[in-house]
């Protein structure tokens, strides 16, 4: 089963990704069950807070010197002066306090898809409002920026659509194979000549790269899009790899195809196929060849940047190249824990290589061995956590993972890794603040409780088929599913329960600053009405007659 956000093979049983862990029964390509209320919410409050206290002292000693304006005005400048520092230091302070390494995602436009029969029907909605135009016959999404802020699809007729304030927008037509720089600046297509194209999203402006491009063997791009590497058969059918710097294509190697490069070019990763050799090179080519690893297995892991590599040996066996540095072996089948809503991207190599928008590679929860949960710490030292587990939740600080294993519900601490803590028992599904602080759980008997560190849950509703934390820390939840459609309720940190909405279809969708969601199904024409929100929980109606 191929993930909805980042793209990765799963095993048909999995529930959750093993990659970026979101949850594999999400409608394709959204971004559903982001739990990704903003670490920043309740700043402008706080602060808000400390000012008026404020303010209540400096008007108590404004009453008592009244007589005196020239003490008072002294007083009321500094006063005012305070107020503005201790506001400031507040906001600074709980800014500082997230100490995130993660990128995350704070906006981005939600794609829903729809069949009508023989074609596929796109709409985007973006902070709870519906983009004016759809469009008909696509059959894919094809590529998103890091960021999901920016978006180019394909059609099945070679037509290049990009997506904007004002929807979709035609751009090229007579494509082959499209890819999108990380930052989202910059597409590379190929057309039916196999001319590889350089298009900038922000003024249409084409820039001719090459001819005769064999792009099955990979096209990738810098982070910022300046620069692209590729391949070309020459006239005795050998590869040669070429790197264009953004005025001309430099020769780097033959035999060799390209799995990623940092910008300018520094670290240019390379995979032989014939010798199955791993490389990294720079702007000088052959001369600046050097082997990372014989017998390599194929899946790359690169940090935001692209200094740090980590991929798997033929024998299953993991390291990591640290700017272009010999490897540093680590532990079996590797897979970073990230938090939902975390920038992610997956380039368009011979093999396909994930970037995590992160700083390093370490200092992070992994899965190993397909089945262990531990800690990579700043010395790429494994810890392990627990020799099983089920799906994992890390909150968006990286210190905290909330994990399952054989229906129990666990938490544990990066910095007291051998001491979890058992939540609940008979858990079906779980979701957690993005904080950590608190998860919502359903149980065997489909039961909604709440449960803030290790206290006594709470119950909070029975017969919940499915819960989501929207963008602004609201748990929704299902009631009482039947025959395609429930009651939608919400609550918050715990709080009673509130009936929101009735005849609600499966899956809650929510982005970063959406929520979404289908209701009023017809089992006669099978379709549904699309809902949203970007406040709370006043969904209005955004699209009617979809079919799922």
């Amino acid at each position: 089963m191929k993930c909805p956000r980042c793209g990765a093979e799963n095993a048909p049983e999995n529930r959750y990704c093993e990659s970026c862990g979101a949850p594999l029964d999400a409608q394709a390509y959204n971004v559903n069950n982001a739990n990704n209320a903003n670490q920043t919410a309740g700043f402008g409050e706080q602060a808000a807070k400390v000012g008026r206290e404020a303010k209540e002292q400096v008007d108590k000693i404004v009453d008592k010197v009244k007589s005196d304006k020239k003490l008072l005005g002294w007083i009321i400048k500094g006063a005012v002066a305070l107020v503005a520092l201790i506001v400031l230091i507040v906001i600074i302070s709980a800014v500082a306090s997230s100490g995130s390494p993660y990128d995350f995602i704070k906006s981005a436009p939600l794609p829903i898809m729809a069949s009508n029969g023989d074609e596929t029907e796109v709409t985007i909605l973006q902070g709870g409002d519906k983009l004016p135009n759809k469009l008909d016959g696509i059959y894919q999404i094809y590529a998103t920026s890091m960021d999901l802020k920016a978006a180019v699809a394909l059609d099945e007729n070679g037509d290049i659509y990009k997506v904007g304030e004002n929807g979709f927008e035609h751009v090229i037509d007579g494509a082959q194979r499209v890819v999108i720089a990380q930052n989202g600046s910059t597409i590379a297509y190929t057309d039916e000549e196999a001319t590889l194209y350089l298009l900038t999203l922000k003024n249409n402006k084409k820039t001719k790269i090459e001819d005769d491009v064999d792009a099955t063997r990979g096209i990738v791009m810098s982070p910022d899009g300046k620069y692209v590497a590729y391949c070309v058969t020459d006239d005795d059918g050998d590869s040669d790899f070429f790197v264009y710097n953004g005025k001309k294509s430099v020769l780097i190697d033959d035999a060799v195809a390209p799995i990623a490069l940092s910008n300018g070019g520094k670290y240019i990763y390379c995979f032989n196929t014939d010798n199955r050799k791993l490389y990294v090179y720079n702007m000088k080519g052959a001369e600046s060849k050097k082997v990372l690893k014989a017998e390599i297995g194929g899946d790359f892991i690169l940090n935001k940047d692209n200094t740090q590599l980590m991929f798997s040996a033929s024998d299953g066996d993991y390291f990591v190249s640290i700017k272009g540095e010999d490897p540093i072996k680590l532990r079996s089948s590797m897979r970073p824990i990230i938090p939902e809503m975390t920038q992610s991207f997956a380039s368009s190599g011979w093999y396909s290589a994930t970037t995590v928008g992160v700083g390093s590679l370490a200092d992070m929860f992994y899965r190993a061995n397909s089945y262990e949960l531990g800690y990579l710490n700043k010395d790429w030292e494994f810890s392990r956590v627990t020799t099983s587990f089920d799906s994992a939740v890390v909150n968006q600080k990286g210190d905290t993972v909330y994990y399952m294993r054989n229906d129990s519900l666990y938490r544990v601490k990066k910095d007291r890794l051998e001491n979890p803590d058992e939540i609940a028992e008979d858990v079906d599904s779980f979701v957690m603040a993005p904080n950590g602080s608190y998860v919502y759980y359903i149980d065997d008997d489909e039961t909604l409780w709440y449960c803030k560190g290790t206290g006594k849950p709470k119950r909070i509703a029975d017969e919940v088929s499915e819960v989501c934390l929207t963008h602004d820390g609201i748990a929704l939840f299902i009631t009482e599913y039947s025959e395609g459609g429930g009651t939608l309720c919400s609550s918050k940190n715990g709080g009673k329960m509130a009936r929101v909405m009735e005849d609600v279809y499966a899956d809650i969708m929510t982005a970063p600053d959406g929520t979404y969601i289908l209701a009023n199904y017809s089992q006669e024409t099978y379709t549904v009405d699309v809902y949203g929100t970007d406040s709370k929980t006043d969904f209005e109606l955004l699209i009617e007659d979809v079919n799922p």
